[in-house]
């Protein structure tokens, strides 16, 4: 999936502003007691990817961003007003959106509409006396439907009869509802069909550029890092290790390999000038 394949799939995205303002900023984060202490930033427009081999502890740095997890010390920042450490709720106020791993345990309830499901992270928002609103709801819900190109019969169909694709449409499109600078990915088309991916890559790169959202996304898959991200931050035991600009990187294959070695703690003798 490297070079024409690659090309096909993934929109062009525009260059990110390195002088953008600086949407998410993670200070000297620790997630695990003893652990290394993990800062970063990601600017508005901007794709940030992290990257690595399998417990490298991407997803553990995502949930201690949003809340999930409590974190040891350190301070996450969106606009560069703190945000409450292990409070979800105070996290979705700040701006952050989590859309988890696993859309089926910690992303969408199954059995429950596309418009509940849709709701939930702003159903405050939605409620009035503890009933919900559904003329208002319909009318949010549907505009973000239409702008993820869902393919459902109506709001009240079950999630659990949409395809793959379609159920992750609905996790991610319930974060459009509302002010959600910050995006964080994970693993966002795990178990999604090749064109169900393009839609939502698509879908990814329009938050980027017309809505000027900031990404943090963990992936294992590797052309999907380098066909989204503008940065790259390699992981490996719970800590960054490397930081890779994608425009520093034309080729596919050997900014591939060289995420590979740093993930993997070995040298890159073979690339030359590949050393940021």
């Amino acid at each position: 999936m490297l070079g024409r394949d690659l090309e096909d799939l993934f929109p062009g995205a525009e260059p990110a502003d390195a002088d953008g303002p600086v949407v998410l900023e993670v200070e000297d984060l620790v997630v695990h007691p003893g652990g290394p202490a993990v800062s970063l930033q990601v600017r508005a427009g901007e794709v940030v990817a992290l990257a690595g081999l399998i417990g490298a502890g991407r997803t553990e740095l995502l949930e201690t961003i949003f809340g999930v997890r409590p974190a040891v010390s350190g301070q996450v920042r969106v606009h560069g007003r703190p945000v409450p450490r292990a409070d979800t709720t105070a996290a979705i106020r700040a701006g952050l959106a989590l859309v988890p791993e696993d859309r089926k345990v910690g992303g969408a309830v199954l059995s429950m509409s596309i418009l509940r499901n849709a709701v939930l992270p702003r159903l405050p928002a939605f409620t009035r006396a503890g009933w919900l609103q559904r003329r208002a709801a319909t009318q949010a819900v549907r505009a973000v439907v239409e702008d993820v190109r869902l393919r459902h019969a109506s709001l009240s169909q079950e999630v659990g009869h949409l395809s793959g694709g379609n159920q992750q449409k609905v996790v991610i499109a319930r974060w459009l509802i509302g002010d959600a600078p910050v995006l964080l990915l994970d693993e966002p088309t795990r178990g999604v069909d090749v064109g169900a991916r393009s839609e939502i890559y698509r879908l990814i790169a329009d938050l980027v550029a017309e809505h000027q959202v900031g990404v943090l996304m963990a992936s294992s898959d590797m052309p999907e890092v380098i066909g989204l991200a503008h940065r790259i931050l390699v992981m490996r035991g719970g800590e960054v290790v490397d930081g890779l600009d994608r425009a520093d990187h034309p080729d596919p294959a050997q900014l591939q390999e060289l995420v590979f070695r740093r993930a993997a703690g070995i040298d890159s003798p073979s690339l030359q000038g590949g050393t940021p």
